[in-house]
């Protein structure tokens, strides 16, 4: 929150909307990324490889399987991550631009008195 002549402005700045946009958007694809990935998996039509017979179920197997579907985490999460921080920082310079633009545009189309300037 920032203080300006005693009023509290609930804005963020620029660089905090990039933090904390780049942040929420990092901690959501590295709780959602194996489920997409997963998903991906079963719509290629490839099956999940069980090799039971092959290699016994132990710790080191199921952390292996587990980290698997991290596979390809780094590039989504410099896709996404900056995709989101950079929105989240332009967000609120637009919307500051558009709601001047509207207070610009209200005050040239009305008079002194509060008519409007429509015409003669």
């Amino acid at each position: 929150l920032q203080v300006k002549a005693g009023k509290v402005n609930p804005s963020l700045t620029p660089f905090q909307a990039f933090a904390l946009g780049a942040f929420a958007k990092a901690v959501a694809t590295v709780i959602t990324y194996p489920l997409v990935r997963l998903k991906t998996i079963l719509q290629a039509g490839k099956e999940m490889k069980h090799e039971e017979d092959k290699e016994p179920v132990s710790l080191q197997w199921i952390i292996k399987k587990f980290f698997e579907f991290y596979r390809g985490v780094g590039s989504a999460l410099m896709k996404s991550v900056s995709q989101a921080a950079l929105l989240y920082m332009t967000k609120d310079q637009v919307a500051d631009l558009v709601s001047h633009m509207f207070v610009v545009t209200a005050q040239a189309f009305h008079r002194k008195g509060g008519d409007l300037k429509l015409g003669a």
